[in-house]
């Protein structure tokens, strides 16, 4: 027992400095928040059964999905929030959920909502927030040209019941996790282990 220990020992300690990664925070992908109310507004007055989106193409790097914002006007009502693939007719990928998802609110402000489920934003992929009201008016707000912009993604445009919408800009915020890619270094590292252990097995073989 105690030589089957030995011989795995590099592999398992490659394999822990492989994984092994500090704890950051979620990075913003793109956004416009916070609101700067100059007066100047886009209103995507939505009613129960109609649906508004905005797009945003991922840029060259894949992110794990933390969070989406949006700056919301709900009249006592409540939404439904997905990420789709398409803006009309949407195609569900992951569906998102926060507290206003479930309780009704009359107060305007920014609402965060998380994903049910992981959910990884590819490189060069177009991605639609899209959200529903449920029970009564939930109004989008947008400072008028405040485009979103972002270090990771760029902006794809405003969809409203599947019609886009040039040049109308509304406040959101994406948020995700750089997905790991393991470094040259630490791969290395892993071989070396697996060479080793290799050896000795080869070695004890031999005898």
């Amino acid at each position: 027992m105690r030589r089957v220990l030995i011989r795995w020992l590099p592999i398992v300690v490659c394999l822990l400095l492989a994984v092994a990664r500090p704890v950051s925070a979620s990075s913003v992908l793109i956004g416009n928040l916070p609101f700067a109310n100059t007066g100047s507004y886009n209103l995507a007055n939505t009613i129960p059964g109609e649906f508004a989106a905005v797009g945003f193409t991922m840029g060259s790097q894949d992110f794990d999905l933390a969070s989406a914002t949006m700056f919301l006007v709900p009249l006592g009502g409540t939404v439904d929030v997905v990420l789709s693939s398409t803006p009309f007719p949407f195609t569900p990928l992951v569906s998102l959920t926060g507290p206003l998802s479930t309780t009704p609110s009359v107060v305007a402000g920014e609402y965060t909502f998380t994903p049910t489920s992981a959910f990884t934003l590819l490189a060069g992929t177009t991605y639609y927030l899209v959200y529903s009201p449920i029970g009564a008016q939930v109004t989008w707000l947008g400072d008028i040209g405040d485009t979103a912009t972002g270090p990771f993604a760029t902006d794809a445009g405003f969809f409203f019941g599947g019609t886009s919408f040039p040049g109308f800009t509304f406040e959101y915020q994406i948020e995700g996790d750089a997905v790991a890619v393991p470094e040259p270094s630490l791969l290395a590292l892993v071989g070396i282990g697996a060479v080793s252990a290799l050896r000795k097995r080869r070695r004890q073989l031999a005898r």
